[in-house]
């Protein structure tokens, strides 16, 4: 399935949900992502695959920013769904999202 979607984070807080999906229902996602703080901007891909007993692997690459690295990404399975988790930079960052999901 696909994903389009775009986020305005308003906090810094650690891992903040950005994206889920059943862990039963699909066992890999690639995401595409821009990003905007003020000035600065990043685009940056993250792929993750889940074993379906609760462990979750994630990559980040293709980074490209222009002055600040504007968020970094984790995962995990809770309940049953695979989460992606942002730990934003800045309070106001404006993220565009494009998701593709396997089974």
């Amino acid at each position: 399935t696909d994903v389009n979607s775009t986020v305005l984070i308003t906090s810094t807080a650690t891992n903040q949900t950005l994206d889920s999906f059943p862990n039963t229902q699909y066992h890999s996602a690639q995401y595409n992502f821009t990003m905007n703080a003020g000035t600065d901007w990043q685009t940056t891909q993250v792929s993750l695959i889940q074993d379906g007993i609760g462990n979750v692997y994630i990559t980040e690459y293709g980074l490209v920013y222009t002055s600040n690295i504007l968020a970094t990404f984790s995962s995990s399975v809770v309940s049953g769904n695979v989460w992606l988790n942002i730990t934003p930079t800045f309070a106001a960052t404006t993220i565009k999202m494009y998701r593709v999901t396997l089974k």
